[in-house]
């Protein structure tokens, strides 16, 4: 009975080897994503160190998605430009509005690529996003910040898609909070008081006829209880 195939994305036993020009060469087969199994070494100073190098290989080549190139290994900023592309083709379409794609390209060019664009896609992690959220949340106002997530969240949904990282971490870093604002209340008694002083003070409203009583007043303190332009 012939034996399986390795699950794509997988590797075999790992072999060490002497290497040409000293060090080591740790060698092992891997099934690629387009299904062909090929032999990939890497080298190192020591058995270990070659090991891992070639570990380290096979986690960033499973995550390569073909349809794009994107990868672990890709940066950010190249994804962002693929992302921004896709938005400006809806726009195009009629399926995004312009302003909102014009909105999302100064944001990505002026906060999110200074911030994220020459990391690697696998590097882009969730305490990663949330310190450069939150700080740009504290320099530029809770409305950039949310743009700013949006946009950052796009291209990773991207890159998720192609199969460049295996989850969207936007998703786990911590709400953006408001100031919060006071609720409505009502004049007091006093407050009113000074108001409706005010008004009656003030030469310019105090000057002008209302229609409905056809007495000089201010609206606020007229009989007819309507206001006048």
């Amino acid at each position: 009975m012939p034996r399986p195939p390795l699950p794509i994305g997988t590797y075999g036993t790992i072999s060490v080897f002497p290497a040409t020009g000293g060090g080591f060469r740790a060698v092992a087969k891997f099934r690629d994503v387009d299904g062909v199994t090929r032999k990939v070494g890497r080298v190192g100073p020591t058995s270990a160190a070659a090991k891992n190098r070639l570990r380290e290989h096979f986690r960033d080549r499973a995550q390569q998605g073909p349809a794009t190139g994107l990868n672990g290994d890709t940066r950010f900023r190249v994804a962002a430009e693929q992302w921004i592309e896709s938005v400006d083709r809806l726009a195009e379409q009629g399926a995004r509005s312009p302003t909102t794609a014009q909105l999302y390209r100064l944001i990505l060019t002026t906060h999110v690529l200074t911030g994220l664009g020459e990391l690697r896609l696998r590097e882009v992690t969730v305490p990663r996003l949330d310190h450069f959220i939150q700080t740009l949340h504290t320099r530029r106002g809770i409305a950039t910040a949310k743009v700013a997530r949006t946009v950052a969240s796009g291209v990773l949904g991207l890159a998720v898609r192609h199969g460049a990282i295996p989850s969207n971490p936007m998703r786990d870093i911590s709400r953006i909070v408001g100031q919060r604002q006071q609720p409505p209340r009502a004049l007091t008694a006093e407050e009113r008081g000074e108001w409706i002083e005010r008004l009656r003070s003030d030469p310019e409203p105090a000057a002008r006829t209302c229609p409905t009583c056809a007495n000089t007043c201010s609206a606020p303190v007229c009989g007819s209880a309507r206001r006048w332009p």
